[in-house]
């Protein structure tokens, strides 16, 4: 309404701020809250500590996110900094709309099950299953046919954003895979390593988007994806120390997920190539390429016996 009554950028600040007025007005008449004489601070110590934790974990993510744009629109002019947005909102931006919700649905069920190790780490099982082999073959899907996605979508203007794009794929893919542990790291209540964590992703991300921006927008997002190869392994090593989720758990899970997507980008590469010389592209490339993407991640996935046994889990619980 703002906009097109003022014609103004301002409108885009009135659209978030309303946004966040609405969802916290919501909130509180919904929760039945009232405000009331503050209680005792060594009663809330438990619940502050774990906000602060989060509260932390949240600011680095924030950082983490927008240094590097920042970085290339100081050096490199807001032309750069256009193709890289455009880039990185369409690789990267879905993958969040899918994993906050996410962590919304599986923090109270994970929560509500660390008493019960095996509990837990079934529902994780069966959580994971579904929330990566609905992603990743889609980005998996995004990554060779890039020219021709970004083309089609945003126009021929910006296609000076399809090899930022590629160049940020593989930051797309091990962030998609990596989305899970934000569930086990807040279920059990481990906010002071995951602080931790999002101080040591921000620092690595900063070093990386200064060793790439000599090399423009394009060096900026294969540094990045460089250090999150780096940064995955930590991760995994990390979580898996402690709770009910152990490594042999996590490699069992994510493993197979992250073969059949990385599996995906070759045939799908190949498969792309084949139809460019054939003088097929738009929208039937990219058909064929996004149904080739996800049987080549579904028969992966389901030649590992673990993820095999799950898919029969869901086929069956979906037949009866």
């Amino acid at each position: 309404m703002v906009a097109y009554v003022y014609h103004s950028y301002w409108a885009i600040l009135a659209g978030s701020l309303t946004s966040g007025l609405v969802l916290a007005g919501g909130a509180w008449l919904s929760s039945g809250w009232l405000p009331s004489r503050p209680g005792s601070i060594k009663a809330a110590r438990d619940m502050l500590t774990f906000g602060l934790g989060v509260t932390g974990y949240n600011l680095a993510e924030f950082l983490s996110r927008n240094t590097d744009g920042v970085l290339i629109g100081k050096v490199w002019g807001a032309a750069s900094l256009g193709a890289y947005n455009r880039a990185y909102r369409l690789l990267l931006f879905p993958l969040q709309q899918v994993s906050n919700p996410m962590v919304r649905i599986m923090l109270p069920t994970l929560s509500g099950l660390l008493k019960e190790p095996e509990r837990y780490r079934d529902s994780f099982r069966r959580a994971v299953l579904p929330a990566l082999l609905l992603v990743l073959p889609g980005v998996a899907f995004m990554i060779a046919p890039a020219d021709t996605l970004v083309e089609t979508l945003l126009g021929g203007q910006w296609s000076e954003a399809a090899p930022i794009f590629v160049a940020l794929s593989i930051a797309g893919l091990l962030q998609t895979s990596n989305s899970p542990a934000n569930w086990l790291f807040l279920s059990q209540g481990r906010t002071k390593e995951y602080m931790r964590w999002g101080l040591f992703n921000v620092s690595t991300s900063i070093l990386a988007f200064i060793c790439g921006l000599p090399f423009g927008p394009v060096g900026v997002a294969s540094a990045y994806s460089i250090s999150e190869c780096v940064r995955a392994p930590i991760l995994w090593w990390l979580i898996g120390r402690r709770g009910p989720v152990r490594h042999r758990d996590l490699m069992k899970v994510i493993g197979p997920h992250l073969a059949g997507a990385f599996a995906s980008v070759v045939t799908v590469c190949l498969l792309h190539r084949w139809l460019l010389a054939r003088s097929i592209g738009g929208i039937p490339d990219l058909a064929a390429c996004f149904c080739l993407s996800y049987a080549v991640s579904l028969t992966i996935v389901a030649l590992f016996p673990a993820c095999r046994g799950e898919m029969w889990r869901y086929a069956r619980s979906r037949g009866g």
